[in-house]
């Protein structure tokens, strides 16, 4: 049995009756599945382990196809700082294949090494545009909360422009050189650092 089923099990709580576990490579999954998905979620926080063609036009392509009417792209995605050169070129990339997408920041301040979640989406989710939690107690400890981070993320969301000189392809990825560059980023990094 592979490590990542157990992985799924004991990490996410997924259960044989909550979930179908695949363990094949997504893409050529994608091309011979024929069922519409409403959540689908791209792990790149590991960035050595994410091979460049997940981050492509084509991939994008391919998951835009088997979205449902409402279904959202969830990538997330280690960055030095928010408006990152390889966050721009992912969202970019998007664009080319959803409707809507945008930049969900969590750590502070914008231009350190951190974490971010970008989504994207055939269809305008103003359902997800809801208050969120507030620090009305005046907890000083709130600000290293988890509910901190929701807030901080959706309090600063932002869309970036279309850039069509960082658009991703099968032909033409900088996925290699944004890799290099989280590590080196990363390796200065205390080993507590938490994105």
């Amino acid at each position: 049995m592979s490590s990542r089923p157990i992985l799924a099990r004991h990490s996410f709580g997924l259960t044989v009756s909550g979930a179908t576990l695949r363990t094949t490579d997504a893409r050529a999954f994608l091309a011979n599945d024929t069922v519409t998905y409403d959540i689908v979620l791209i792990d790149a926080i590991a960035v050595a382990n994410v091979p460049a063609r997940l981050l492509t036009r084509e991939a994008f392509g391919l998951i835009s196809k088997r979205m449902g009417k409402h279904g959202v792209l969830a990538i997330a995605m280690e960055s030095i700082g928010w408006n990152d050169p390889m966050v721009r070129s992912v969202s970019a990339t998007l664009q080319q294949c959803f409707t809507e997408t945008f930049v969900l920041p969590i750590a502070e301040p914008p231009d350190r090494f951190g974490s971010i979640v970008l989504l994207a989406s055939n269809a305008r989710h103003d359902d997800l545009i809801r208050d969120v939690p507030r620090n009305t107690n005046l907890d000083p400890f709130w600000r290293y909360s988890t509910e901190y981070e929701k807030t901080h993320a959706w309090d600063n969301r932002f869309t970036l422009k279309p850039d069509q000189d960082r658009i991703q392809t099968d032909q033409r990825s900088t996925w290699e050189d944004y890799k290099r560059s989280i590590s080196q980023e990363a390796s200065k990094l205390d080993k507590n650092y938490r994105p």
